[in-house]
This record gives C-alpha cells, structure tokens and sequence, in this order.
C-alpha cells in the first residue's frame, strides 16, 4: 500500500505542474502551424526601430474582434478557423513592440441572442495593455457557436470606445461567413460616424469564402484608414511583422530644421544660422580655439586657413550679413586676462576676414572671457568647448 501511495502522489504532482504550466502558458499554447510544412514561429523584434527613432507609436488602443460562431469551428488547413484566428492573434501580440496601450477584446457568436452583450461578451475588459494579460484572454477565447452577428459585435465595441480618447484600431479575425452584410456594413458605418478619424479598421479573413471575403473588405473600406487582409498572407514572422508595424506605428516625422544646418529647431539655439556655415552641437557658428590659436596666442595659425576661408565664402554668399565676431575661454587663469585675450582673438579674426575681401563695416568684434560657457568648466573636453570663435548674426 505505500508504495502505491507514493506512486498516487507522484501523480498528482506530476499532474498538478502539468496543470499549472498549461495555465501560464498564454500564447505559448497557441502556436499551431496552419501547414506542416510551415516554419516555426519566430515574432520579430520591433523595439529597435522604436529606439532608434526611425518608427513611433501610432495608435493609443486596440480593440479585438474574435469570430467565435459555427463557423469557424470548420476546418480549414487542417485545424478549426477559430484555433487559427487565435493563433493569429497571439501571434501578433507577440509581435508587438513596448507600447503604452490600453486594450480590449471581444468574441462574437449566438448561444444568446437576446441582446448584444451577450452576443458579443469581453474576453478582456479595457485595460493597459500586456502581452501576458492579453495572451492568456486570446487563449482562455471559447467558442460560443451559433449564428455570427459581427453586426452586434461591432455595435457594442463602438460603445466600449466612444469615452476613449486618441487614436484606436480595431482588428476583426473573422471569416465573414453566414452573416447578414447589409447589417455588418450598416454596423461599420455607424462606428466611423461616432469615432470618426480617431478609428481604423482591419479585418484579417480566416478560410477563402470568396463571399465572406468581400464582405470583410467592405468593413474595412468603411473605416477609411484601416486594410483588409487573409491570416495567410500574415502567416510568416516578417509578414507578421509588416502587419503589426503597419497597424500600431509610423514612421518618425523629420525633425524640423528651419535653417538647414542639421540641428532640430527643438534644440538649436542659434536659428537663421547662414547656409554654408559650420556650426556646434547647440546650432551656432563657431570654430574652436585650438583651430585657429595656438595655447595663449592671439596670432592666426595657418592651420586655421581652412576654417575662416569658410567664413570668407559664407560672408560672400551672404552680401548683406553682419555678424558680430566673439571670442570665448574657458575658466582657467585670471578673468580679466581671459576677457582681454578673447577679445584680441576676435579682433584677430575681423582683421582676417577683412584682408580676405570682406567689408569690415559688416563686422564687430567683442570678447566675453569666461562669462559665457556652452558647457561645465569640469573637464578637459568641455573646457576645450568653451574656448571658441563664434559668429553671431546681427540684424
């Protein structure tokens, strides 16, 4: 008798680890293939594109729509059209980047038809969203058989999403089979109307109903802004991948650059520089010290002719520009001897611009010393910032 005890309890804990894995496994569960021949699942990585700036988040919720009627308990590629569009799902949000969402999702069948809701019950309640939450309602979705009111479906999301600022998708997994059009379109038609631009509409087809197609891609057509697709054509990780990026981000807009000298607006602190002038990390015209002086001197090195031959040709290409010419150090040594000895540098470079052809009346000098560092005096590099020649353009 002990010893079949034990064998009864190791059993039971076998089984109860079993249980506990298939529980969290969300999605995990979910990915069947539609093809043996089919390669496995592997999400491809967005948050790259995020984090390097070139794609931003699009859209600010996504509500689901998960056909879980009759009919998609068919077979199609040799599983039930409701385990595909579930596999679909969970595919996707696997595929999602880190997004700040809020999300919802909803089947639809007909084991009751009294009223909407319980055509169409939340499989998961609006919410941040998370990838573990959401996997596991994809996979807790049951189907409800019976009839398949989209048309109810879609009322109430309309409903869950009319307090809901900011952009929305709305992803209908659905094979668009023995449903009522006029009604489903009519449906359609009544979200955009009450969402307006804030809502896009995606349908992704599960199965080839020529009928269910058409009706699916009318949906989307209603929505303006979304695109109408088979679950085939998203079946591999990189169309899976096109899929998300197309419905959840946007390619980052170019930062403005009113002055075209390769710093945003947003941080250019010297805007209207003119064309053809070199410029630092803040957006101003300058050339550092070291360029042009050597340590403690106010006498123009010939290294420095390439930087003010620039000058000289900006000046040129600029006929009614004046610019006042400042010299700046760093902190290091006496105030009043770095006050005179940037002056004498600006003064140095005026009278070299001047020999080179430009009209001195264009040009002023001034030194500012110390006074008026681009960065802490508290290392070698950013001192070596603070020592410039800055052109500032004058009215």
């Amino acid at each position: 008798m002990a010893k079949k005890s034990s064998k009864v309890l190791l059993f039971s804990k076998l089984f109860c680890c079993f249980l506990i894995v298939a529980l969290t496994a969300g999605c995990a569960g979910q990915q069947t293939t539609t093809q043996k021949t089919e390669a496995p699942f592997s999400p491809v990585d967005l948050n790259p594109k995020i984090q390097s700036g070139k794609m931003i988040q699009s859209v600010d919720t996504v509500a689901v729509i998960l056909d879980a009627s009759a009919t998609m308990l068919d077979s199609y590629k040799g599983q039930s059209k409701f385990d595909l569009a579930k596999t679909v799902v969970c595919r996707m949000n696997q595929t999602m980047p880190d997004l700040q969402l809020t999300a919802a999702m909803r089947n639809f069948g007909s084991r009751n038809t009294s009223s909407a809701y319980e055509a169409a019950p939340f499989i998961l309640g609006s919410s941040a969203y998370s990838e573990a939450e959401f996997g596991q309602a994809v996979k807790g979705a049951k189907n409800l058989q019976g009839g398949s009111p989209l048309d109810l479906a879609i009322d109430a999301t309309t409903e869950d999403l009319a307090a809901i600022q900011g952009k929305t998708a709305v992803l209908i997994f659905s094979d668009g089979v023995a449903m009522k059009s006029a009604s489903v379109q009519k449906a359609a038609e009544n979200m955009k109307s009450k969402l307006g631009d804030k809502v896009c509409i995606y349908t992704v087809q599960v199965g080839d109903d020529a009928k269910g197609k058409a009706l699916l891609e009318a949906v989307a057509q209603i929505g303006q802004c979304g695109s109408a697709m088979n679950a085939d054509s998203i079946s591999s990780s990189a169309a899976m991948a096109d899929f998300v990026e197309s419905v959840f981000l946007m390619a980052a807009p170019a930062p403005l650059d009113s002055d075209g000298d390769g710093v945003p607006d947003s941080i250019d602190q010297c805007p209207n520089t003119p064309k053809g002038a070199t410029v630092d990390a803040r957006g101003c015209w300058a050339y550092m010290s070291f360029m042009l002086f050597d340590f403690d001197s106010a006498v123009i090195k010939a290294e420095a002719e390439t930087a003010l031959q620039e000058a000289v040709k900006v000046a040129g290409m600029h006929p009614d520009l004046k610019v006042e010419i400042q010299g700046h150090t760093d902190n290091i040594g006496a105030a009043e001897y770095n006050m005179a000895l940037s002056k004498r540098r600006a003064q140095a470079v005026r009278d070299y611009l001047a020999a080179a052809g430009v009209d001195s009346r264009r040009m002023t000098v001034e030194g500012f010393g110390s006074t008026m560092p681009v960065a802490p005096n508290d290392t070698e590099e950013n001192r070596a910032r603070n020592r410039r020649v800055e052109f500032k353009p004058m009215d």
